[in-house]
């Protein structure tokens, strides 16, 4: 009888261990089988520059949200002039391996151009009439990426 008292208790002992591992690896965010750390319970994670201003911070959420919108919609800021000239909205947030780019975290124009698209694509507007209304709305403010045009 001793014996089975003291096999519980080593296993008792044993085990705790290995439940405050699974614990702190649970409390810790640790998904199994996810390779995507950029989100959490509060939302995604952004660097450090996107939060230089709720302008910004509002303008990345909603490219997270609208990168197949934004990959059709010009920027006027003059980021198709860069040394790698941007070719849409959504690279002044997005770099091509997929990594936030820091332009749109100081640039007002592509955050407003951002801000402006979602909202007309949340009145129901089609594609093709978003890029009309960025188009007449920020074709005097620079120069637009060379975007292809949306079919209607």
């Amino acid at each position: 009888m001793k014996r089975m008292v003291w096999g519980a208790l080593i296993l008792e002992i044993a085990a705790v261990p290995v439940l405050a591992a699974l614990l702190v690896l649970a409390m810790s965010g640790f998904g199994w089988g996810s390779d995507d750390s950029s989100v959490t319970a509060e939302g995604p994670q952004f660097p450090d520059f996107v939060y230089s201003s709720q302008t910004s911070l509002d303008a990345y959420r909603l490219a997270l949200d609208n990168r197949q919108l934004f990959s059709q919609m010009p920027c006027y800021c003059g980021c198709g002039r860069l040394d790698m000239p941007h070719q849409d909205l959504d690279q002044c947030f997005f770099m091509a391996d997929g990594n936030f780019e820091e332009h749109a975290s100081y640039c007002t124009i592509c955050a407003d151009i951002a801000v402006a698209a979602a909202g007309w694509q949340s009145e129901g507007n089609t594609t093709a009439e978003i890029r009309r209304l960025v188009d007449e709305k920020f074709r005097d403010v620079g120069p637009a990426t060379n975007t292809p045009p949306v079919s209607p």
